[in-house]
């Protein structure tokens, strides 16, 4: 029962960040979504170092490991947000926008966590 306490913690503080950084910036539909991309990507580089960190070099408990990576960061950087993203560029005509924006987000995103593996490593 603990186990789902610290994720659900996690997730709760992770979705609310994301929420409250979201409000901070104008998001109207049909435009090129630089907040999900720096969001996802961030999120994805922090997934990277904190796996190394947490399960590769085990310098913390399993509940800290369930809180960062399954809880906070797999809420703050969502798929569903980004596949929402790409309709709505559909929606709008901007065919080459959501092309550019699904390439970027799967290239940088991957390349992202790969970097933060990489360079905890190398610590």
């Amino acid at each position: 029962m603990t186990k789902i306490l610290v994720i659900a913690l996690g997730g709760a503080i992770g979705s609310v960040a994301r929420y409250l950084i979201a409000n901070s910036v104008d998001l109207t539909p049909g435009k090129f979504p630089f907040l999900t991309l720096s969001i996802n990507a961030f999120g994805s580089f922090m997934m990277g170092v904190t796996f190394v960190i947490l399960v590769e070099k085990s310098l913390f408990p399993s509940e800290v490991r369930d809180f960062v990576i399954i809880g906070f960061l797999s809420a703050f950087t969502t798929f569903s947000t980004f596949a929402f993203e790409v309709y709505f560029l559909f929606q709008n005509q901007n065919i080459m926008l959501a092309l550019l924006y699904i390439i970027l987000s799967v290239v940088l995103c991957c390349l992202l966590l790969f970097l933060g593996i990489y360079f905890v490593r190398l610590i």
